[in-house]
């Protein structure tokens, strides 16, 4: 009977032990290094992102929420700063070309919705006196972009639920410009 018993206990650990349960979501906190559509405006974006991985993680359906804001100042005037804020949310579809429990290559691109407020400087006009200060004036641009935007990202995992990444995307939203990003993130899958 004994031996029945350990022969049975024996082959339940080995069944389950094959069965591994696979992760479907995770989440990610970012950080990302990215330009606006001028090339001096650079600054840094933290964002937060939510996944879905389905058909045995070769598919991740991800959502990303982000917001960044610089202060550069003008070309023109030292005094003069010009805020520019961004409020993204990004829809990704990203496929993995790798199939790796531990590491991930994948390529993706999606719909962007991006919020945008800046304050450009319109023109300057100097007057004859060199002590007064010139003329500025200042447009403020207050509106809702919708573009599409393609990512590439390489992920790999420490443990069983860590995982780090690093990322570059290159976005497109009409009047607001092309975005360049990169960026790495420490994700947690469950």
């Amino acid at each position: 009977m004994k031996i029945y018993l350990l022969f049975a206990l024996l082959i339940f650990t080995n069944a389950s032990l094959a069965q591994t349960v696979r992760l479907k979501n995770s989440i990610q906190f970012g950080v990302d290094y990215m330009s606006l559509d001028a090339p001096d405006d650079l600054g840094l974006r933290p964002t937060v992102r939510y996944a879905r991985h389905v058909a045995n993680d070769r598919i991740v359906l991800a959502s990303t929420v982000g917001y960044m804001k610089v202060e550069n100042r003008n070309d023109y005037i030292d005094r003069i700063l010009r805020p520019r804020e961004r409020t993204t949310f990004d829809l990704t579809i990203f496929f993995d070309l790798i199939k790796s429990p531990l590491f991930a290559a994948r390529i993706g691109g999606g719909p962007s919705l991006w919020h945008r407020r800046d304050q450009n400087v319109t023109s300057v006009i100097w007057g004859f006196n060199p002590s007064a200060p010139p003329l500025v004036f200042i447009e403020t641009i207050d509106e809702l972009n919708v573009g599409h935007h393609f990512t590439g990202e390489l992920e790999f995992s420490l443990f069983r639920q860590l995982a780090v990444n690093a990322r570059f995307s290159l976005a497109n939203l009409g009047r607001a410009g092309q975005s360049s990003v990169a960026g790495v993130g420490l994700g947690y899958k469950f």
